[in-house]
């Protein structure tokens, strides 16, 4: 539950960051769009009145106003505040002429490079450094010409924007994180209750089941004992035992639920462990007429729980002793990734599961194949059992089925 806290704590900051961030984008990019356009029509202003920004008193404010083409707004000063210069071209893109009257930190050697560079580009309108360009053709005067506009001021205020919409971002997501992760707890109650509940349940429900289960075992010993063996005893015999280990597989899952990661570590030789475990089946292939193929490193020491690990080995193993096909092949391998990741592999033959779910079959009480209950004896839960250890050791469990074989690889 304290995961699935810190997970919708994480999606609660990384919704807040994408929406906000989107908003405030969309926002900082309709302003930039809004500046371009400002430049381009003081520009364009500038090229209408042949190559310089006149003094207000020189044209009509009120007809200026009212041309679409210009949604910008001029006065007295502006002639005085804006900072441009022009670059002069002839016929053949050379440059003849410069003119720096109206801005002070560009000499004529430097609007020269400038120019340069923009005929390179091939654009008419742009920017260039600190500088929106616009290359204007003159028909009637039978001249060309590019006027850079000064637009320092402009972009710094962007920047200065940008960063102070990812500052303000950033604190309005954590703003939201910690709103949420103070309520998350109360949110997340029911569900840490429901599930308290339900572990408690597993638990209460398999120990009640012990009782009679070890009496019925107790009763059919004393029948077979008294009246000799028959097939109901038998049958009897059989279902108790599958009802126990039932019952042992609930409580070892519930048992991990309520560990989590909280479980003690040592160094172990998974080889030795493994081979040990393979010994236990032995007696199970010989009757199957099924050969063992082990490809198996050894001196292969790692830090995990010794218990778990024999148990998972165990699930593994005796699952392919279960489905393995009579005459069958059944292969066990354990090598080490990189001298710091354990990989094992164990694989069997199986006709008929190529179309098997390889997902699913982790899931608890899921069978592939339904009328195999009764002979293989298991409930679909050793492979959740399974998942559940290699998770709680940083790991993973995957199955695949391919060409009648079907091969778990846990990585650790």
């Amino acid at each position: 539950m304290k995961k699935l806290r810190l997970k919708l704590i994480e999606v609660a900051f990384a919704s807040s960051v994408i929406v906000f961030l989107a908003m405030a984008l969309g926002l900082y990019s309709s302003l930039i769009s809004y500046y371009a356009n400002q430049a381009d029509a003081i520009t364009s202003f500038i090229s209408y009145n042949g190559g310089k920004l006149p003094e207000t008193s020189e044209f009509s404010v009120e007809e200026f106003e009212d041309d679409t083409r210009y949604n910008i707004s001029l006065n007295d000063e502006s002639a005085f505040r804006m900072r441009y210069f022009i670059v002069y071209l002839d016929e053949n893109d050379e440059i003849r002429a410069t003119l720096t009257d109206h801005i002070a930190s560009v000499d004529s050697g430097t609007a020269r490079t400038f120019a340069s560079a923009v005929l390179l580009f091939g654009k008419k309108v742009g920017y260039y450094l600190e500088y929106r360009y616009r290359v204007v053709e003159d028909p009637v005067k039978n001249d060309r010409y590019i006027i850079f506009l000064d637009c320092h001021d402009t972009l710094y205020a962007q920047r200065n924007l940008l960063a102070r919409i990812v500052l303000v971002t950033l604190l309005f997501a954590l703003a939201v994180m910690l709103v949420f992760a103070v309520f998350s707890k109360k949110i997340l109650e029911p569900f840490e209750r429901n599930q308290r509940m339900q572990k408690q349940f597993i638990t209460d429900a398999s120990h009640e089941l012990k009782t009679p289960l070890a009496v019925i075992e107790a009763n059919a010993e004393v029948l077979k004992y008294k009246s000799g063996d028959n097939e109901w005893i038998k049958n009897i015999t059989s279902q108790t035992d599958r009802m126990a280990k039932l019952i042992n597989q609930l409580l070892i899952l519930a048992r991990m639920e309520e560990m989590g990661d909280n479980f003690e570590k040592e160094n172990v030789d998974m080889s030795e462990l493994v081979e040990g475990v393979i010994s236990r089946f032995t007696e199970v292939f010989d009757q199957k007429n099924v050969s063992l193929e082990k490809n198996i490193t050894p001196g292969m020491v790692f830090s995990v729980n010794r218990s778990q690990m024999e148990n998972l080995c165990d699930i593994l193993i005796e699952n392919a002793s279960k489905y393995v096909d009579e005459n069958g092949t059944v292969e066990v391998g354990l090598t080490s990734v990189g001298g710091k990741k354990l990989m094992m592999t164990v694989s069997n033959t199986c006709v008929g599961q190529e179309n098997m779910d390889c997902e699913k079959i982790f899931e608890r009480f899921y069978r592939t194949d339904e009328s195999r209950t009764s002979s293989t004896g298991g409930h679909g839960i050793g492979l959740s059992i399974a998942r559940r250890i290699a998770e709680q050791h940083k790991g993973t469990v995957t199955a695949a089925s391919k060409d009648g074989k079907v091969t778990f690889t846990v990585r650790l």
